[in-house]
C-alpha cells in the first residue's frame, strides 16, 4: 500500500479547485427533528419524530437551515446554535435587520439592476441578453451569498406565484423593474400591497395582455389568472361568469410605452356597474374609475378563499407536498387576522408541529440545489469572471429544467417532488456536479483541502468527516460500509495518494448526489 501523505498538501498540489460526481447514491433520507439539539420556537407543542436519525441525534438547527435558507453551511449552523433557533428565525423574519452589504457589493458592477424600464430600453434596446443575464445572475448570487436567506426564498416563491416569462418580447426589458419594485419590495410585507403592485406592473400587464384590455373589448387573460392563480385558486369560490366582469373592472389598466410605468386610461375603461361574487360597484367614471380596480383587488386579497390558497402554497413550500389541512386552515386564519401580512403566517408555520416533524419531505428544485451546492462547498466567484460564470449557470439551469424566469405558463415552476423526479432530471443533476469536477465554471474555486480536517488519518475517518462536512450528519453503518467499498479501503486503512487522486472527488460527489442532499 502506498505510504500516507498529507491530504492538504496533495490536494493543493494537484490543483483540484472543483469537485466531481458519479451518480445518485440511494442513501437514507434525512430524519425528522425533535427538541434535543437546541431550542425549539416557543408556541409549539412537543415535536414527534416520524423516523429516527441515523446518528441517533436530531438537530433542529440543521432543519431550520435546510428550510429557511438555500442550504446550510458550517458557519451558518454555528450562528444558529449561537443565537438559538428562535433567534435565527426572528432574524430571518426581519431581513432589514441583517447586513447584506457584502452581497450587494458583488452586484455593484451590474449596470441594469437599478435602472428604470425607460432607461433599460433606451440604453440596452439591442442588448436584451445583458438585461436578462444580469437579472438572472443577481438572483443566483443572492441565493448563494445573501445573509437574508428567507427573504430570498420568498422572492423566489412570489416570482413563481406571479410568474412572468422573461423570454417574450418586452418582458425582457420589463421584468427587471418588476423583480425590484414588485416582488422584492413586497416579498415579506402585505399580500394586498403585493397584489396591487403586481396588477399595476408593466411586466404583468404585458405578459397577460391586460395592457390591451378595453371596456368595449376586454381581454380576459389576466382576469382569469388573477382569480385562478394569484388569489382565490380554482376552487376558491369564483365562477366562470366572474371572469368577464373582472376583466371589465380592470380595463384601461395599461402602461406607457415611453415611460414603462403604469397608466390608467379612463377612455379605455368600462364605466358601468359590476358585480363579481359578493363584491359590486356602481361604476366610477373618469380618472377616479381606477379606484374600482384597486378596491376589487383589495377585496380579493382579503377573501377567505385567497387566504386558504396562499396558506396552502406556503405550507407546501416550507412543510411538505401535502401539508396537514389543520395547519393550512390555521395559517389562513392568521393571514386574515393580520391584514394579509406575510410574516405572521410564516412565523405561525415555523412554530407548528408539522414544520418541525417534516425533515426530508421536500425535494430540492434545481435552482435550490445549485445554490445549495455552491453554499456547502463555500465556492467563491471572482468578479472578473462573473459574466462567464453567469452564462455557465444559466445554461446549467436550463439543462436541469429550471431556467430562472423561464417558465412559459403563468402558474410558475411546480413545487412538488413528482414534477422533478424523472430519469432525465436526475441525470442532469449528476452531470452538473460532474462539470464541477472538470472545472467548467471559470474561476469558481472550491478548496478541496478545506473539506476535511488535517487530523483525518484513516479512510473511515475520512468518510465520517466528509459526511459531516457536506451533509452535517453521519450516514448509516451500511452506507458507510458501501462508501468504503467504493474507496476499496477498510475503515482502518490510512488515506493514501491513489485514493486522493482518483476516489476523493467521486466520494464527495456521491454524498452530494445522495438523498441526504437532494431532499431537505
Amino acid at each position: 500500500m502506498t505510504n500516507p501523505i498529507s491530504r492538504r498538501s496533495f490536494l493543493r498540489g494537484a490543483g483540484l479547485g472543483v469537485l466531481a460526481t458519479t451518480g445518485l447514491l440511494p442513501l437514507a433520507p434525512i430524519a425528522s427533528c425533535s427538541a434535543v439539539a437546541t431550542d425549539r420556537p416557543r408556541g409549539s407543542s412537543a415535536v414527534t419524530p416520524t423516523q429516527s436519525n441515523p446518528s441517533g441525534q436530531e438537530d433542529l438547527a440543521l432543519h431550520a437551515a435546510r428550510r429557511l435558507t438555500f442550504g446550510p453551511t458550517p458557519s451558518l449552523l454555528d450562528h444558529i446554535r449561537a443565537v438559538g433557533v428562535d433567534g435565527f428565525i426572528e432574524e430571518q423574519l426581519n431581513p432589514e435587520s441583517l447586513d447584506d452589504a457584502e452581497t450587494e457589493a458583488m452586484l455593484a458592477n451590474f449596470q441594469t439592476l437599478n435602472l428604470s424600464t425607460a432607461e433599460i430600453y433606451r440604453q440596452y434596446r439591442r442588448q436584451a441578453g445583458t438585461v436578462i443575464g444580469e437579472l438572472v445572475m443577481a438572483t443566483i448570487l443572492r441565493a448563494i451569498y445573501s445573509q437574508r436567506q428567507l427573504y430570498e426564498l420568498m422572492v423566489d416563491f412570489w416570482s413563481n406565484h406571479f410568474n412572468i416569462f422573461i423570454g417574450d418580447g418586452a418582458s425582457r426589458y420589463l421584468k427587471t423593474a418588476d423583480d425590484r419594485d414588485v416582488i422584492r419590495a413586497h416579498a415579506m410585507g402585505r399580500f394586498a400591497d403585493l397584489l396591487l403592485a403586481s396588477a399595476q406592473s408593466p411586466a404583468m400587464l404585458y405578459y397577460l395582455d391586460n395592457y390591451l384590455s378595453q371596456g368595449d373589448n376586454p381581454n380576459e387573460n389576466y382576469a382569469r389568472e388573477l382569480l385562478e392563480l394569484h388569489t382565490l385558486g380554482v376552487d376558491g369560490g369564483y365562477q366562470e361568469a366572474d371572469i368577464r366582469p373582472t376583466a371589465l373592472c380592470l380595463s384601461g389598466w395599461t402602461f406607457g410605452r415611453r415611460t414603462g410605468r403604469f397608466e390608467f386610461r379612463p377612455q379605455a375603461h368600462y364605466p358601468g356597474p359590476l358585480r363579481i361574487m359578493d363584491w359590486e360597484t356602481a361604476g366610477r367614471r373618469g380618472a377616479d374609475a381606477v379606484q374600482d380596480g384597486v378596491d376589487f383587488l383589495d377585496y380579493l386579497a382579503h377573501h377567505p378563499g385567497t387566504a386558504l390558497f396562499l396558506a396552502r402554497k406556503l405550507c407546501v413550500r416550507f412543510v411538505s407536498d401535502d401539508p396537514p389541512s389543520e395547519l393550512v386552515e390555521s395559517a389562513a386564519q392568521v393571514y386574515l387576522e393580520n391584514d394579509t401580512a406575510i410574516v405572521p403566517v410564516l412565523r405561525h408555520i415555523f412554530q407548528s408541529d408539522a414544520f418541525w416533524s417534516s425533515s426530508g419531505q421536500k425535494f430540492r428544485r434545481p435552482f435550490e440545489l445549485m445554490a445549495a451546492w455552491f453554499r456547502v462547498l463555500d465556492a467563491r466567484i471572482e468578479p472578473s469572471s462573473m459574466k462567464g460564470v453567469g452564462k455557465f449557470m444559466r445554461y446549467q439551469l436550463e439543462q436541469l429544467g429550471q431556467p430562472l424566469f423561464g417558465w412559459h405558463a403563468p402558474n410558475g415552476y411546480p413545487d412538488v417532488a413528482p414534477a422533478w423526479l424523472s430519469t432525465g432530471g436526475l441525470l442532469a443533476r449528476w452531470n452538473m456536479v460532474q462539470l464541477l469536477t472538470s472545472r467548467h465554471i471559470p474561476r469558481s474555486v472550491v478548496d478541496l483541502a478545506a473539506l476535511v480536517p488535517e487530523s483525518v488519518e484513516t479512510a473511515g475517518d475520512l468518510v465520517d468527516a466528509l459526511a459531516q462536512r457536506l451533509l452535517f450528519q453521519p450516514v448509516t453503518a451500511a452506507e458507510r460500509a458501501a462508501l468504503l467499498d467504493y474507496l476499496e479501503l477498510s475503515a482502518a486503512d490510512p488515506v493514501h495518494h491513489r485514493m486522493l487522486a482518483y476516489k476523493f472527488p467521486q466520494l464527495v460527489a456521491l454524498l452530494l448526489n445522495s438523498t441526504y442532499f437532494q431532499f431537505r
